[in-house]
């Protein structure tokens, strides 16, 4: 509906900066730190760590391995790629990091797998 709305009127639907107070951060930092709260603590809520010992030595290194790895190299891709500053770099990869799993696990509880 939005693209549509700004392609037929020439203005878009929702216009962050009038809703964020003429575009000041006053309040688009604090909504968006407690979007990050919200995904990270969901994230956590969902990991069962019961299940990681009888996936074996590949989930075990994917996690403590793969995950801080691509962290760090999701850090240095923002900050030097896209030209975020560090600490947004930092955050933005965190995010990408913990989103993937608390997609993924609850469509592969779904699909009822058999083990190998």
């Amino acid at each position: 509906v939005g693209p549509l709305w700004t392609v037929v009127f020439g203005e878009p639907l929702l216009n962050p900066e009038k809703v964020f107070n003429s575009g000041s951060s006053e309040l688009l930092r604090p909504i968006v730190s407690l979007a990050v709260a919200v995904i990270l603590f969901e994230g956590g809520l969902v990991l069962k760590f019961e299940n990681l010992r009888d996936a074996g030595a590949a989930v075990r290194r994917m996690v403590f391995l793969g995950g801080p790895l691509a962290w760090a190299l999701g850090t240095f891709a923002a900050h030097y790629a896209a030209g975020l500053d560090w600490g947004s770099s930092v955050v933005f990869a965190g995010v990408l990091v913990v989103t993937g799993p608390t997609v993924i696990m609850p469509l592969l509880r779904q699909s009822k797998l058999g083990g190998r």
